[in-house]
Order: C-alpha cells, then structure tokens, then sequence
C-alpha cells in the first residue's frame, strides 16, 4: 500500500522475472510512451541486469511548410486561356497516339504551371506554440534568461529568482485568463478550435514516425520525408534499405 501511495501516477513497465522466475527488479516511469524498449541480460550474481533505452524528453516533429493559394486575388481570364491552349495541346498529342500518362503529364504541368503565374501564393507553417504566450509574455521570458546568465556570472541569484517567481505568476494568470476567456467563449459558441489548441500545447507524447533500427542504432527522421527517401531508394532498386529491412523482419515468418 505505501509503495502503490508513493509511485503515484507511475507505470510499471518491465514485467519479465529478474531472479529464479521471480519479479524482482522493476522500471518505472511517468510517461510510457518515452520507453523505446526494455529487456534483461545476465548479471554478475543470480539477478539479471534490466537494460531500458528510453527517450528523456519529448521530440515532436515541426511540419514542413505548404503552399496555400490567395484564389481571390487570381487572374481568372488568362487562367481560362492557358487552359483553352493546353487543351489543344492535349487534343493534338491524342490524335498522334500518345498514352494516357503523357496527357494526364502534359495537362497536371500546364495546370500547376498557369497556377504558380496567375495566382498569388504564400507559405502556411503550423504553429506549435503555446497559445497564451504573447509578446508581453515573451518578453518576461527573454529577460529571465539574460538574468540567468548574469546570475551564472556574478553568482548572485537574488534578482533571477525573485524574477522566476513573477514570471510564473505571470504565465499562470495568462494561462488562466486563456483557459476562461478563450475556452469557455468557445463552446458556448460551438467553436471547439480554441480547446483542442490548449489541448495540444499540453501533449507530453512524441508524434510522428518512430525511429528504425538499423543493427545496434536507432534512425531518426522527419516523418514523412524519411519514409519517401526510404520508398525512392527501393523503387530504384538500390539495395535493401532501413525501412525494407525493418518491414521484412515485422512481416517475414522464420521456422521454428
């Protein structure tokens, strides 16, 4: 009972016997998602030694920018006649016999062609932040870590720690102020956007794609952008790559 009162929250993770069919060592943690694995090899006496390989902080993965097009400021006129001439261009390639790959290339190019022209485009980013830090905020942030480094220097804590005191005051009473105002307004008018932001600025697990082993090592990668490199090398028969070999061992049956 003092042992579950003192663990709290904690999970346990390991549960393979340690010493003669016996469960005597375990792993704890507080966030499960962190452990990447855990397993026991033998040890100097009869108790086998626990390896965990775990993360000690949370990795999310920052989206690549995309394109967006402003479809109100587009120039609609000499849109429709780029399209009237590539569909002449499409039509003469039909009647010389070309495939249906080739018109379907011929017409996405021109397409995306005239888009990049004659519509204004910008770059959206996802915004990861935390929504109730502003620029007041910010600011109280910057200054903190300058008086943590003259603190470092001088070693006089007195001014950085009664400073960390109001700058938590501080981010407290806008998280609050966010939470109530933002939140609350929010599903009272059946927007649910500005909840779901606060719930994501609080995730404490690591998204996207999770790392392969190669021999003894752990790849990383950005998401996407790993699985497509991986996917390009196979489709040019270039050898077995991370991602072949770790799908050949999750989905290959070896004999007993």
């Amino acid at each position: 009972m003092c042992l579950g009162k003192c663990l709290g929250s904690k999970h346990k993770f390991y549960t393979v016997p340690t010493r003669e069919g016996n469960l005597l060592d375990l792993v704890f943690v507080t966030n499960p998602t962190l452990v990447k694995s855990s397993n026991n090899v033998p040890g100097i006496s009869d108790h086998d030694i626990i390896i965990t390989d775990l993360e000690t902080k949370v990795h999310h993965q920052k989206s690549l920018p995309r394109k967006c097009y402003i479809y109100k400021k587009a120039k609609w006129d000499q849109i429709t006649t780029d399209l009237k001439h590539t569909l002449e261009e499409v039509k003469e390639k039909h009647h010389q016999g070309a495939e249906v790959h080739q018109l379907w290339d011929t017409f996405k190019s021109q397409l995306q062609k005239t888009m990049n022209t004659n519509i204004p485009n910008k770059e959206i980013r996802s915004r990861n932040n935390i929504p109730w830090i502003k620029h007041k905020q910010r600011k109280m942030l910057k200054k903190k870590q300058r008086l943590y480094k003259q603190a470092r220097k001088t070693n006089k804590w007195s001014n950085y720690r009664s400073f960390q005191k109001e700058c938590k005051k501080q981010l407290r009473k806008a998280e609050y102020e966010y939470v109530n105002q933002n939140i609350f307004e929010g599903l009272n008018n059946n927007d649910t956007k500005p909840f779901w932001k606060y719930i994501k600025s609080k995730r404490q697990d690591s998204g996207g794609i999770a790392p392969l082993k190669k021999g003894t090592n752990l790849v990383k990668g950005q998401g996407h952008t790993m699985i497509k490199c991986n996917f390009d090398l196979i489709l040019k028969g270039q050898g077995h790559t991370v991602l072949s070999v770790a799908f050949m061992m999750l989905f290959t049956k070896t004999e007993a």
